[in-house]
């Protein structure tokens, strides 16, 4: 015979342990079967979404890099020259009254292009096509683990790689040739910046819990094979293009956010050296009397500062917008002189467009650790190229804090509707949590 004790018992124990609401994000392994599922679907959707420009042949810039490529040698004179245009070399304009010249300092991504196109492709662009392609897919599942490392939520770390490999400034920076360098540039950081986690041994995932006191932070030893990959890496890409220059401020970001400011400070020779380096880029780059951009290409002040100014921050904000919100990076408004008074209505929306996504993302990721690292990798990815006339590849580098800081803000939503499912579950009649395990437990009467 059932005692009302015995019937009570058998009434607990089907919620003995209760159903996980949300993914856990305790478990630091991913799980093999997880992690080939992720690489399988993400490198399909890249395929799906880029393949077929690998028919795309050749467009714009395309004809007269690839006659440089063909036609110069290994030297390193040879390989400086060869990306340059000079429009005055292939044809006249009576009327053109300052040399108008594209000259690039950017050696890997020539060396890069040469050995692709000349070599593996025997001057068949259909491999520079594949090969921008395929950095996109590497870009990508670097994007997917980087989420994972962040918030060890399955769901929203695949959603992070998705919004990288779809991104719409990926289209035609992916299927352009010429645009190669800004996709070389990308998987060298994101290989910089995983190498940098391994190399100082930082806790990025939820697991890291509060920072620590400063006087609580030592900083372990370095790996140095990590620490060298790092530098190579975030050389590389200097080499590749010129605004990685600034990219060791996220690296910084990391140790000062999951590390504390004591072991960021422990770490600065690293920074030193990164300084360093930087200041060695320049004074080489001003020794090969590189040409600057043209005028017809980016505007400077001229003397007319308080123009300029406001100009430049509208382009800034014209960006930004363009990098968060699925808009086309074309010339737009910062095309004139004047956009805050000869288009106010569209600066205005750009800047209603930025507040509120900006303050659902904050308010999303209140919460969250270093969330305000993702909107400083998208400003760090616009601000060398400010002035740089508007084209869709200068959006690509920002599709790294756009996809990250969507799987962060995705997390903090799924915690946040978690919650509220378990505030609404307790709050039911004749259901009380239990004070041992925190359940619901519903009594028959």
């Amino acid at each position: 015979m059932r005692t009302p004790h015995n019937r009570m018992t058998s009434l607990q124990s089907p919620m003995e342990h209760p159903v996980e609401l949300a993914p856990r994000a305790d478990d630091a392994s991913a799980g093999r079967l997880y992690i080939l599922r992720c690489v399988f679907l993400l490198s399909l959707i890249v395929v799906l979404t880029h393949g077929l420009s690998i028919f795309d042949g050749v467009v714009l810039d395309d004809y007269w890099h690839q006659k440089g490529l063909r036609e110069h040698g290994w030297s390193f004179s040879e390989l400086m020259r060869t990306l340059d245009i000079t429009p005055a070399d292939f044809q006249e304009t009576w009327w053109q009254t300052k040399d108008v010249r594209f000259q690039y300092f950017r050696p890997f991504f020539i060396i890069c292009m040469k050995i692709v196109y000349v070599i593996l492709g025997r001057n068949n662009p259909a491999f520079l096509h594949g090969f921008s392609i395929l950095l996109h897919g590497v870009s990508t599942l670097m994007v997917w683990w980087l989420c994972w490392k962040l918030t060890r939520h399955k769901a929203c770390s695949f959603i992070g790689g998705l919004m990288f490999a779809v991104y719409p400034h990926s289209i035609i920076t992916v299927a352009w040739p010429s645009s190669q360098n800004v996709v070389i540039q990308i998987t060298l950081l994101l290989a910089m910046v995983l190498s940098y986690l391994r190399a100082s041994g930082l806790t990025v995932g939820p697991e890291s819990g509060s920072p620590p006191r400063p006087e609580d932070a030592p900083a372990p030893p370095w790996r140095r094979s990590w620490l060298i990959l790092t530098a190579l890496f975030w050389l590389l890409a200097i080499f590749t293009r010129e605004n990685a220059v600034l990219f060791p401020a996220i690296l910084l970001s990391f140790e000062a956010v999951f590390g504390g400011l004591r072991r960021a400070w422990a770490r600065r020779n690293f920074y030193i050296f990164c300084g360093l380096a930087a200041t060695a880029f320049a004074i080489c780059r001003e020794a090969m009397h590189v040409a600057p951009l043209p005028e017809v290409y980016c505007r400077r002040p001229d003397g007319d500062w308080a123009e300029f100014i406001p100009w430049l921050l509208a382009k800034i904000l014209h960006y930004f917008c363009a990098s968060i919100w699925p808009a086309p990076l074309t010339i737009g408004p910062t095309g004139r002189y004047q956009p805050w008074t000869d288009v106010p209505a569209d600066c205005a929306l750009m800047l209603a467009i930025v507040a509120f996504l900006g303050a659902v993302y904050a308010l999303a990721t209140r919460r969250t650790r270093g969330a305000w690292i993702w909107p400083l990798w998208i400003l760090l990815s616009i601000l060398p190229g400010a002035a740089v006339v508007a084209t869709p590849h200068s959006g690509y580098m920002s599709g790294v804090g756009f996809a990250v800081g969507m799987a962060l803000a995705c997390v903090a939503a799924a915690t946040l509707a978690s919650r509220r499912i378990r505030r609404v579950t307790f709050a039911q009649p004749g259901c009380g949590r239990s004070p041992q395990r925190g359940r619901c437990t519903k009594m028959r009467r």
